[in-house]
């Protein structure tokens, strides 16, 4: 059956070729398309499984629409710190409420080292919804000082080379004073 498949192409092939290359890349993007949408689709159905509460973590996102100004931010999972009070309030039951918020790219950097990286401010019950892997420092009291970070292996890496980085304490950021005197977590 197979060789009648092939001796059909290559028949076509000859008589038709523009029309068989035609019908064959387009084949072929057909199915790239449908792999590549397959893939997507399966990354953000799976993409937060590896959490121990995945199923029962929820993200609550906020339109921002300023009419004054004409400006429409779009859907961003952030929030202002009303809702946090608010749904600790409304529903008691809830385990866990954490904001996590001020997603932004700033300057970060010690007296000798510097980068542009990406920082997140986090309330302090963000590491008792997510178990996040720690290679270093103790998850169960981190983000519960003021000025306190969880770093990644690599911004670590970036600021204090092969030194310790545990207790460290000379980091500098751009970022507003009001969003360091909160728990920050730089992802």
């Amino acid at each position: 059956m197979l060789a009648h498949y092939l001796t059909t192409a290559l028949r076509n092939l000859r008589r038709e070729p523009t029309s068989t290359l035609i019908s064959v890349l387009t084949l072929a993007l057909g199915l790239v398309c449908f792999i590549t949408a397959y893939a997507v689709i399966a990354y953000w159905q799976r993409g937060d499984s590896h959490f121990a509460n995945a199923e029962r973590t929820y993200v609550i996102t906020a339109n921002f629409d300023y009419q004054e100004a004409g400006i429409r931010t779009g859907t961003f999972a952030n929030t202002n710190e009303h809702y946090a009070k608010y749904l600790r309030t409304e529903f008691p039951e809830l385990e866990t409420v954490a904001r996590v918020y001020g997603f932004d790219d700033v300057s970060i950097g010690t007296a000798e080292r510097g980068f542009r990286g990406y920082r997140a401010v986090a309330d302090q019950e963000f590491l008792d919804a997510f178990d996040l892997r720690f290679i270093a420092g103790d998850p169960d009291n981190a983000l519960r000082q003021p000025f306190s970070v969880v770093l990644t292996e690599d911004a670590a890496a970036r600021l204090f080379g092969d030194e310790d980085p545990m207790g460290k304490s000379n980091w500098r950021t751009c970022a507003s004073r009001s969003a360091l005197s909160r728990s920050a977590a730089w992802l």
